[in-house]
């Protein structure tokens, strides 16, 4: 009976710690001269960045609907930073930063960061003058 009873304890203090709550974090954009940024309600530990092309996505989706153009994270994958910038070198790139340029039509880019208690995401588009916009609903 102990040994039952044992393996219940073991059994509901699995289940509760694997109902970690996740949480959306605030996740913010600013532009300044070339640089952008994005700030965090949180420490986050990485950070992925891709282009959403609408005209892809159309009919289910396909190969060509999002393209990862960064992904990096914190030293350890350890969440460490609130405020990174596009590129950002103290993170470690699993894959380099392609580069931002006006959105075409149809596209967006979003960037996720995520962390242990939570994930927060922003999407945008690049104007030709280079200011940061909404992404629109859907065009």
């Amino acid at each position: 009976m102990r040994v039952v009873a044992a393996l219940v304890l073991v059994v509901v203090a699995a289940g509760a710690c694997s109902r970690t709550r996740v949480k959306p974090l605030r996740l913010e954009i600013t532009r300044t001269g070339d640089a952008v940024d994005f700030e965090s309600s949180e420490r986050f530990a990485g950070i992925s960045c891709s282009i959403y092309h609408w005209a892809h996505a159309e009919g289910g989706g396909g190969p060509g609907a999002l393209r990862y153009i960064w992904r990096a994270y914190c030293p350890g994958k350890v969440d460490c930073a609130t405020v990174v910038r596009y590129g950002d070198a103290r993170l470690q790139s699993e894959l380099q930063p392609a580069p931002l340029g006006p959105s075409e039509p149809g596209q967006c880019y979003i960037c996720s960061v995520r962390s242990d208690r939570g994930r927060g995401t922003v999407r945008f588009t690049i104007e030709a003058d280079g200011k940061i916009a909404d992404c629109p609903n859907r065009e």
